[in-house]
């Protein structure tokens, strides 16, 4: 069940983002949007109840997807898209270490991984 709603949330998304790479491939600039489209579906996700790893597969496989559906000629759609799977990782780097930041914290009884 979990996994149905992450894939039609991520599949959403994508149809978005999608749209953008079009976008940017008649020379708009659209990398505000499928930033901020990148960032909202991992939080969408997320409340979701996916974990990073099931949103690495589930995203990551429609980006995959995607790339594989552009035509030769398409380079800027399939820059855009790569940008998304980078950003994608990203997001979830900084999720997946703000989380052992805190558990370390935590057991060491500090109030930030800064001090």
């Amino acid at each position: 069940m979990l996994s149905d709603y992450a894939e039609d949330i991520a599949s959403r998304y994508m149809q978005f983002i999608g749209r953008q790479a079009d976008l940017a491939e008649r020379g708009e600039l659209v990398g505000d949007l499928v930033r901020s489209a990148v960032r909202g579906c991992l939080i969408a996700m997320q409340a979701a109840g996916a974990e990073p790893e099931d949103v690495r597969l589930i995203l990551g496989d429609l980006i995959t997807e995607h790339i594989g559906q552009l035509h030769v000629g398409q380079n800027k759609a399939r820059w855009v898209l790569g940008a998304v799977r980078h950003h994608m990782e990203f997001l979830l780097f900084l999720e997946e270490n703000n989380e052992r930041t805190k558990e370390h914290c935590h057991v060491q009884g500090q109030a930030s991984g800064l001090h």
